[in-house]
């Protein structure tokens, strides 16, 4: 009785796993003990980017660059220098606009309001948030 329990999970399992394949997904039940490390091997330093030193040069690169994008700021964490990322998988910027400034309407991926004193409202699919 004992083995037709143990055959009919290993079938179950069998039948899940040649369902995720084709999106592309894998059990963690897959993966070698080895493929999941107990420790991160991650070169990002945690790092702390001040408001009150970040706000006045993203003003400044705002007046030099002039209108637009790409006068941003991207926060570089040093750890993963050259790269301009700030973790490993997120790029975060700081961009100040002047009063009636407007600038391209884009999707943003924003983890928040880092910085307050830079982002008191946006416009996100023409509504002002």
């Amino acid at each position: 009785m004992e083995g037709n329990g143990l055959m009919e999970r290993s079938d179950v399992r069998t039948r899940l796993q040649h369902a995720l394949a084709p999106l592309h997904l894998r059990g963690l039940w897959q993966l070698p003990a080895a493929a999941t490390p107990t420790v991160p091997a991650t070169t990002t330093q945690a790092w702390h980017w001040r408001a009150d030193e970040v706000t006045p040069l993203a003003f400044r690169a705002g007046d030099a660059i002039g209108g637009g994008e790409r006068r941003a700021l991207l926060l570089a964490n040093p750890g993963l220098a050259p790269t301009p990322f700030t973790t490993t998988t997120v790029q975060g910027a700081v961009q100040c606009l002047r009063g009636r400034e407007t600038v391209r309407a884009h999707r943003p991926h924003a983890l928040g309001d880092p910085v307050r004193a830079v982002w008191r409202w946006g416009v996100h699919d023409g509504r002002r948030n």
